[in-house]
């Protein structure tokens, strides 16, 4: 019983360290990208009519 919940607890370990961190690093380069492409947008927009003001 000893072992089994040792490697349970290994299994769970591994997934908040490595496999949490890798979605959390995908989901921030995400997000990045997303700020950039509508940084991008705006800049056209201001340069190009005025923004729409």
């Amino acid at each position: 019983m000893k072992k089994i919940l040792k490697k349970i607890f290994k299994k769970l370990r591994i997934y908040f360290t490595h496999g949490l961190d890798s979605k959390l690093d995908k989901l921030t380069m995400l997000h990045a990208n997303l700020l950039s492409i509508q940084h991008k947008q705006l800049y056209r927009q201001q340069l190009m009519g005025g923004g729409g003001e």
